[in-house]
C-alpha cells in the first residue's frame, strides 16, 4: 500500500451475495488508508447482519487486510439517533443551528436516521479522519472504470493537489449488464471522493453537508468547493442471481421502486471487476 495515500472507505453491506467479491475486489484496488465495513441493516425490523454468507466474506477480506476494520449497523431510536447526529460537540456558536436540523430531520424516517447514524460513527472514529484528507463512501453495487480508480489514486495520493471533490455522472443499470440510464441520478457527487473539512458533518440520509450559517450547505453543491469531474461510473441496481434480494430493496426503511427511465443498449466497457467476476469463468463458479 502507498503509505502516501490519503484516502479512507466507509463501505456498508447487508445481503449482498452477488456483489460483495467483487466490491471488496474493487475497494482493495483503490489502496485506501484505512476502510471501515459495516455488515447490517438500518431498518430494526430486519436482523441487524447479513444471512447470505456477505458476512462471512467480509470478515475472512478484514483478516486478510490490517488497514481494514468491520462493525455493525448503528440503530438508535429516533430521539436517540438525532442526538448522535447533532448532539455532538455542541457549543455556543452551534447549538442553534443543531436545533434547528433536530427539527428539521425530526420526521424523518428511522431508516434514514440510522444510516447516518452508522456513516457519522465510521467519521468519528476513522483513524485518518482529519480536515484535509478523502473520504469515500461505498455502496456494493457501484462500480468504476479502471481510469477513474487510477485517476482517483492520483489525486487522493498528491498531496499538493488541491482539489476537494471529485464527480462523476452515474450510468444506471436497472434490468441486466446490457441496458443502462443516465436520467435516474441527477446528482455527479454521490458516492465520489470528499475532503474532509473541519465544519463536515453527515446528515439524513448521509448527505454531506457544511455546518454553516444560515444554514448548512450540502457539499457537492457548494459552489466554493473545487471540483475535479472524472466521467462516468457504473450502478447496477439488478441482482444478477437472486432477484428476491433486489426486491427487498424496496422493503427496508422508507425505501420505495424507483420510476425506472427508459434505458438505451450499453456497448461500451464494463470495469475489469465486473468482468473478471460476472464475464469469466470466475462468475460462473
Amino acid at each position: 500500500m502507498n503509505s502516501q495515500n490519503f484516502l479512507t472507505i466507509f463501505a456498508t453491506y447487508w445481503n449482498e451475495r452477488d456483489w460483495i467479491e467483487a466490491s471488496l475486489a474493487q475497494i482493495a484496488s483503490f489502496n485506501p488508508q484505512e476502510v471501515i465495513i459495516v455488515d447490517g441493516c438500518f431498518d430494526t425490523r430486519y436482523e441487524n447482519k447479513s444471512t447470505d454468507g456477505t458476512r462471512e466474506i467480509i470478515e475472512k477480506w478484514v483478516a486478510e487486510h490490517p488497514f481494514a476494520t468491520t462493525i455493525s449497523a448503528k440503530r438508535h431510536s429516533k430521539a436517540g439517533g438525532l442526538w448522535y447526529l447533532f448532539g455532538y460537540n455542541l457549543t455556543w456558536w452551534n447549538w442553534p443551528l443543531r436545533l434547528m436540523m433536530i427539527i428539521y430531520y425530526a420526521r424523518t424516517n428511522i431508516y434514514r436516521i440510522n444510516q447516518a447514524c452508522t456513516f457519522t460513527y465510521m467519521l468519528r472514529n476513522a483513524k485518518h479522519s482529519k480536515p484535509g484528507n478523502w473520504i469515500m463512501h461505498n455502496d456494493a453495487d457501484q462500480f468504476y472504470p479502471d481510469t477513474m480508480i487510477e485517476e482517483i489514486k492520483k489525486i487522493t495520493t498528491n498531496p499538493y493537489n488541491e482539489t476537494e471533490l471529485l464527480t462523476a455522472n452515474e450510468q444506471t443499470f436497472f434490468t441486466d449488464f446490457n441496458h443502462y440510464t443516465t436520467e435516474y441520478e441527477s446528482r455527479n457527487y454521490n458516492n465520489m471522493p470528499y475532503r474532509l473539512r473541519h465544519n463536515t458533518i453527515i446528515v439524513p440520509t448521509r448527505d454531506i453537508v457544511l455546518e454553516r450559517y444560515p444554514k448548512p450547505k450540502v457539499y457537492g453543491k457548494n459552489p466554493a468547493i473545487k471540483k475535479q469531474h472524472l466521467g462516468s461510473y457504473f450502478h447496477y441496481k439488478f441482482r444478477p442471481f437472486t432477484k428476491e434480494r433486489e426486491l427487498l430493496t424496496y422493503k427496508v426503511g422508507d425505501r420505495k421502486p424507483p420510476e425506472k427511465k427508459q434505458e438505451t443498449g450499453f456497448y461500451n466497457k464494463h470495469p475489469s471487476i465486473i468482468i473478471k467476476y460476472f464475464f469469466s469463468d470466475h462468475g460462473d463458479s
